[in-house]
């Protein structure tokens, strides 16, 4: 398979942070000791950062993708010491659900000799082409097309530390355009809200068909999502601006470090009818009460930071939907309507920041038997953050007590169906139910003037 096209472009830049260029010479060193010792052709790692508002991608933090542990073996094929597009992009997904709002997996920097880089070129494209997939899924449920065609590579040919990038332009057949690589200081935005909805849905059951949870709540979140990703209501600070101008309007005198966000949602959107008597069906009820902490770089846009607030809610939930699901490891079977309601627990969030960049906050999530001590071990697997116990933070959430679990299942008398309640789905609904009045007072205060005026 051939190496795509390269066509020299000049309008974006690939910016590292500066406190990278530490880490380049690192990683340098240690794949040349990798493969003398081990003969690992190529060593990899996943570029963490944002699509900034201006076009640049930025880059906070590398993070290694590993080799399989047959790799590591006396007398180990070659092709375990390869990394294959499949292993990759299934590591990078496991990141992917870690990454607050705003944050994502924007490339790949590969460190080998030039004939290894030129061999697997395609390979690696063809992981980039499945992490845009993944992110598209899991940040936007693929109803939203906020998320960035384009994605980087950075090659470093090994002992040179030299970096030579290109970007990969996955919506057009995978065209190449080479870019420079360049170390800056670069910052990031804290964006703080939290949100709570109740959503409540049927789901037509199929004769015969077992339920699947997992697809299942794809359905029944999907008004929500496509409402919240349609949502026009936001204040920063406590006021509404214009989504083209600056999140930061004097970046040299700005001393800001967070921004607290409230949004607005229509809570009459979709309104749909509910089950009748003569079509099964599932009632599904997802509830949830969570802290939002998205960042973006400081040379955002307004609109692009409203943008990572939404991406943060959809993946910090449905990643948590993805692990429970794969800890199932079995489709539930068909149930009587007499059997009671099935309750869920989601695991929980445990969070540290990334030491470099403070306003980007990592997530792991626990199920009910896990501690903080599970949360930094991922960390250091995953991230190699290697940080310490007391810099991990699990007091975001609590699990239910099998107490409060049982009051859930409890059965609903006389249920004969559900309307789809879109009127609790919102954020802030007192506060959007005082802006309703008010201005209905506005508009009755212009009629009176305008009568009185004329009259």
């Amino acid at each position: 398979m051939a190496s795509a096209l390269a066509i020299p472009v000049t309008e974006l830049m690939i910016l590292f942070d500066v406190q990278l260029q530490e880490w380049v010479t690192k990683s340098a060193k240690n794949h040349e000791f990798v493969q003398s010792d081990k003969g690992i052709p190529a060593s990899a790692y996943f570029l963490l950062g944002s699509f900034c508002s201006d076009g640049d991608i930025h880059v906070a933090y590398a993070s290694k993708c590993p080799v399989h542990s047959s790799a590591l073996e006396e007398n180990a094929p070659e092709k375990a010491k390869m990394l294959d597009d499949d292993w990759m992009a299934d590591h990078a997904e496991r990141l992917l659900r870690m990454l607050p709002g705003g944050i994502h997996v924007v490339g790949v920097a590969w460190f080998s000799d030039k004939a290894t880089f030129q061999q697997r070129k395609p390979h690696i494209h063809k992981t980039l082409g499945r992490i845009q997939k993944m992110n598209n899924q899991i940040t936007t449920a693929n109803i939203d097309d906020s998320i960035s065609d384009q994605m980087i590579t950075v090659f470093f040919e090994t002992p040179s530390t030299t970096p030579v990038g290109a970007v990969i332009d996955l919506a057009n057949r995978g065209i190449e355009s080479v870019q420079k690589v360049q170390f800056q200081k670069l910052e990031w935005i804290s964006l703080v809200t939290n949100a709570s909805a109740r959503i409540v849905h049927n789901v037509p059951v199929e004769v015969g068909k077992p339920t699947d949870f997992y697809s299942d709540l794809m359905v029944a979140t999907k008004n929500f999502v496509t409402n919240l990703f349609q949502c026009e209501y936001t204040l920063l600070d406590g006021e509404i601006r214009d989504d083209k101008e600056p999140l930061i309007k004097d970046i040299k005198k700005n001393k800001k470090t967070t921004i607290e966000a409230t949004l607005f949602l229509n809570p009459l959107y979709n309104r749909e009818a509910g089950a009748t008597d003569d079509i099964a069906s599932n009632m599904h009820e997802v509830l949830f009460d969570i802290e939002v902490r998205a960042a973006v770089p400081i040379r955002s846009t307004v609109k692009d930071a409203i943008r990572a607030i939404k991406h943060h809610l959809v993946r910090n939930v449905f990643a948590r939907v993805e692990l429970h699901y794969e800890s199932m490891e079995v489709v539930e079977e068909e149930r009587s309507p007499k059997a009671g309601i099935t309750v869920h627990q989601l695991p929980r969030p445990a969070t540290t920041v990334l030491y470099t960049h403070p306003a980007i906050l990592i997530n792991d999530f626990l199920f009910e038997a896990d501690n903080v001590e599970d949360a930094q071990k991922n960390f250091d697997d995953m991230m190699d953050l290697q940080t310490s116990i007391e810099h991990v933070d699990e007091g975001w959430e609590r699990a239910l007590t099998p107490e409060e679990m049982e009051s859930v299942r409890t059965p609903i008398e006389d249920l004969h169906f559900v309307d789809y309640d879109g009127s609790n789905d919102s954020w802030c609904t007192t506060k959007t139910l005082l802006i309703t009045i008010a201005m209905i007072i506005g508009i009755l205060a212009s009629i009176i003037y305008f009568t009185v005026a004329h009259s």
